[in-house]
C-alpha cells in the first residue's frame, strides 16, 4: 500500500512544486508543498475526529499532497483538473485503492459540492488555511485578500452536535471589505458542506465572537457522500 510519506518525499512531486515556487510572485495566496502538507495535516485532524479508518486516511492526505500540484506549469486556472490527471498518472501503477476519489477529491477541492467525502474534508482543509504565512507580496496589496495577512491561526473541533471553527486574528481586520471578498463564501461553504454531511450544526468564530455573513455567501446543497465511514 502506497504511503503519504513516501508520496511527500518523492523527488518528482518535490520538484513539481519547487517549479510553483519559482512563479510564486504572481499568485495572492502561497500554494507550495507547505500549504499541501497543511492541508493534509488538517484533513487528517477532521478525519479523526469522526473515527475514519487509518487506510481512508492515508488516501486523504494523499489527495491533499496533489491537490494543488496542477499549479506548477499553467498557474491557478485550470489547475485542479490538470492536478487530476497528474495525479492519476501519477498512482496509475500503484498500490492504493479508492484511486477514483482521490481524482475526484483533487478535480473538485477549488468549489467542492460533490458528493464526495474526501473531497468535502479537503475542500475544508484548503479553505481554512488562510493565515498570514501564506501572504505573498501581491496578495498583501490585493484589496479583499489582504485582510487576511491579520489571521494568525485557525482551529476547530466538534463539541456535542456543533462544528466549531475558531479563527484567531491580530484584530486589525477591515470587516466589510473581508466579508465582501468572495473567498469568504468558500471558507463558510465548505464548513457548511462537513456540517451537512455528519448532521451537524456550526458555528464560525472571529476573535471568539460569531463571524457573521450574508446567508448567500452560504449556499451548497445537502448531500450524501459516496464513501461512508
Amino acid at each position: 500500500m502506497l504511503q503519504y510519506d513516501v508520496v511527500m518525499n518523492d523527488r518528482w512531486v518535490k520538484g513539481m512544486y519547487a517549479k510553483y515556487c519559482a512563479t510564486l510572485s504572481v499568485d495572492t495566496r502561497n500554494h507550495g508543498i507547505g500549504h499541501a502538507i497543511t492541508v493534509a495535516n488538517t484533513c487528517e485532524k477532521f478525519a479523526r475526529m469522526v473515527n475514519m479508518k487509518e487506510e481512508r486516511i492515508n488516501e486523504l492526505k494523499i489527495a491533499a499532497l496533489f491537490h494543488d500540484i496542477g499549479i506548477a506549469d499553467f498557474g491557478k486556472v485550470g489547475h485542479n483538473l490538470r492536478g487530476a490527471n497528474m495525479t492519476r498518472e501519477y498512482l496509475s501503477n500503484k498500490q492504493i485503492s479508492n484511486k477514483e476519489m482521490i481524482y475526484d477529491a483533487v478535480k473538485n477541492h477549488t468549489n467542492g459540492g460533490v458528493e464526495n467525502l474526501y473531497c468535502k474534508i479537503l475542500f475544508f482543509a484548503d479553505k481554512i488555511d488562510v493565515c498570514k504565512n501564506r501572504m505573498t507580496g501581491i496578495g498583501a496589496k490585493t484589496r479583499g485578500n489582504r485582510q487576511f495577512a491579520h489571521f494568525e491561526g485557525v482551529d476547530f473541533g466538534i463539541l456535542n452536535d456543533t462544528f466549531i471553527v475558531k479563527f484567531k486574528t491580530n484584530g486589525k481586520i477591515d470587516m466589510n471589505e473581508l466579508n465582501s471578498y468572495y473567498f469568504v463564501a468558500k471558507i463558510f461553504t465548505s464548513i457548511k458542506a462537513l456540517a451537512d454531511h455528519f448532521k451537524l450544526k456550526y458555528m464560525v468564530l472571529l476573535d471568539g465572537k460569531d463571524w457573521v455573513v450574508r446567508p448567500s455567501a452560504v449556499n451548497i446543497p445537502k448531500s450524501m457522500s459516496l464513501f461512508r465511514q
